[in-house]
């Protein structure tokens, strides 16, 4: 097994540090805009919508 130098440790927590974050942050601006988009693109007279 290879032992991993500090300095590649620190890199991979902060990659995966950041793709995390960008994942989150995309739910987070879906989760918002959804609610504006869901009512200025669907008409609300279709008793579907």
């Amino acid at each position: 097994m290879q032992k991993l130098t500090k300095q590649k440790r620190i890199r991979s927590i902060v990659a995966a540090s950041s793709g995390n974050l960008v994942e989150w942050f995309d739910f987070y601006i879906y989760a918002f805009s959804a609610v504006y988009f869901a009512h200025h693109f669907s008409a609300s007279d279709n008793p579907t919508i």
